[in-house]
């Protein structure tokens, strides 16, 4: 089972400003989903126990490489859910959703992933970054990306 769209809500969303929103972010979808603060997911669909990380942008997002280094086979099933919106109006224009497996997969070497984590490892106040344009992932990954809804 995918994620449903609640088509009604969606279209009425504002997305626009800076973080937070993650009830009206869960209220996008109809399944049973609970917050659940993982390091690597947001929430889980109770009925199914599926795990989601949802990312509310216009199209820029910056992921933490090392939190990708040695994922588990279970983390690689996490569902990368981006909520993509206009940066006038706020309002959602596509939702698509790939894998953290193959995210990381489409999106980093190993040695990238290494040497991220290795450096947070020794400088544990420091912050990594990475910026990924996440309509061009859409575009250029149909194979791994799907877009679940679009207005």
């Amino acid at each position: 089972m995918t994620l449903i769209v609640n088509d009604d809500f969606i279209r009425k969303c504002n997305f626009k400003g800076r973080g937070g929103k993650e009830n009206e972010v869960i209220s996008c979808f109809s399944n049973n989903l609970i917050k659940e603060n993982g390091i690597l997911f947001d929430c889980i669909d109770i009925d199914t126990k599926k795990k989601y990380e949802f990312k509310k942008q216009k199209n820029d997002q910056w992921l933490d490489p090392s939190k990708f280094f040695n994922l588990s086979e279970d983390d690689k099933q996490i569902t990368m859910v981006f909520i993509l919106y206009d940066k006038n109006s706020g309002l959602c224009d596509m939702i698509a959703t790939i894998s953290l497996g193959d995210l990381v997969k489409t999106t980093f070497t190993n040695e990238h992933l290494e040497s991220a984590e290795k450096h947070v490892k020794r400088f544990p106040k420091d912050q990594i970054k990475s910026s990924i344009k996440i309509r061009d992932l859409v575009k250029n990954n149909k194979d791994h990306v799907k877009i679940i809804w679009k207005q």
